[in-house]
């Protein structure tokens, strides 16, 4: 993983987590993300980066949302 600030990259998952997380909420957090067939072509191109020259945007995402459908099984 690579400190960026207040936040650690996982290049594994491909995943942006807050510094003070416990390994508990990461663990949760790695059991939930499915890896795919365009996964690895992802993160060859990410890991492509230099992590040390990645910043992190302070309020760049204000606010999100999950629209969910009738049928969804979310």
């Amino acid at each position: 993983m690579h400190s960026l600030g207040e936040y650690v990259y996982d290049p594994d998952r491909l995943a942006f987590y807050k510094r003070d997380l416990d390994a508990a909420t990461i663990a949760k957090i790695h059991a939930r993300v499915k890896v795919d067939n365009d996964y690895d072509s992802v993160r060859e191109m990410i890991n492509a980066y230099d992590a040390s020259e990645i910043r992190i945007r302070p309020g760049a995402l204000k606010r999100a949302g999950i629209c969910l459908t009738n049928n969804c099984s979310f």
